[in-house]
């Protein structure tokens, strides 16, 4: 009579399906568990390997920062001395042209 109704007997009886269902979520239950568990395994190594690589590129951003240290002070030192020879040049100009004006104005005196 419930199959001529169309009606399965397994929806009809409430232990039975409801026996079914629970036993069917609790494997998905159990399935979604152990699939979380292997995603954060899997994040974690991620994380691990993502913090080994962070390591290793500030360990070359200090080298590099070290080694534009040692160029920004080798280049100062350069500049520095440049502007320390111009400016004695000038002097060493300004001189001789000062001696030469005095020069020329005693000549003109005399």
């Amino acid at each position: 009579m419930d199959e001529e109704q169309g009606r399965s007997p397994e929806k009809d009886e409430p232990g039975a399906s409801s026996e079914q269902v629970s036993w069917r979520r609790f494997g998905e239950f159990f399935a979604n568990i152990l699939r979380l568990e292997r995603t954060v395994a899997r994040l974690e190594q991620d994380n691990r390997q993502l913090r080994n690589q962070v390591t290793a590129l500030q360990r070359m951003v200090d080298d590099h920062n070290g080694q534009l240290k040692a160029i920004l002070a080798t280049l100062e030192t350069s500049i520095a001395s440049r502007i320390e020879s111009a400016a004695d040049r000038a002097a060493i100009d300004a001189v001789v042209r000062l001696l030469e004006t005095r020069g020329d104005q005693d000549q003109s005196d005399s």
